[in-house]
């Protein structure tokens, strides 16, 4: 219930994962991710925090998707952690038109999917197996607090 207007599935980095874990990905994170989002965002890698993240499970026949949204972040992430599953993605939302422009449905486990939390946007359906997404929400420090 830590998400209560857009439940899903999910396991939360800091209570459900040991902190070899949470460390082993934060080095991934730090390696991979911060540099990315740095070069795609135009921000410095030191203005980026993770504010939450999680593992989301979409299962088949159960929690096939998440209803349309926004975060409350600024930036939103997902990577793709597994194959094993037909349809899904993210489906990206006109709130003035409401309704759909643009799908990503990524198959390749590993891909990153990134965007501004604020951009209305959905989970789309599965329609058989399990979609299993890791998820952050990331925050960007606007001023440096040392200057």
């Amino acid at each position: 219930m830590r998400h209560g207007n857009y439940p899903t599935t999910d396991l939360n980095m800091v209570i459900d994962f040991t902190k070899q874990d949470r460390e082993w990905l934060r080095y991934l994170l730090d390696r991979r991710l911060a540099p990315t989002l740095a070069r795609v965002f135009g921000i410095p890698m030191k203005n980026i925090r993770a504010s939450d993240m999680f593992v989301v499970r979409y299962d088949a026949g159960q929690r096939i998707k998440l209803d349309s949204h926004t975060d409350d972040s600024d930036i939103s992430v997902n990577i793709l952690l597994n194959e094993d599953f037909t349809d899904g993605g993210t489906t990206f939302w006109n709130r003035v038109e409401d309704q759909p422009y643009a799908h990503v449905q990524p198959t390749q486990p590993g891909t990153l999917l990134s965007h501004s939390a604020r951009i209305n946007h959905e989970g789309a359906a599965i329609s058989s197996g399990t979609r299993i997404i890791l998820v952050g929400f990331l925050s960007v420090d606007r001023i440096d607090p040392f200057s």
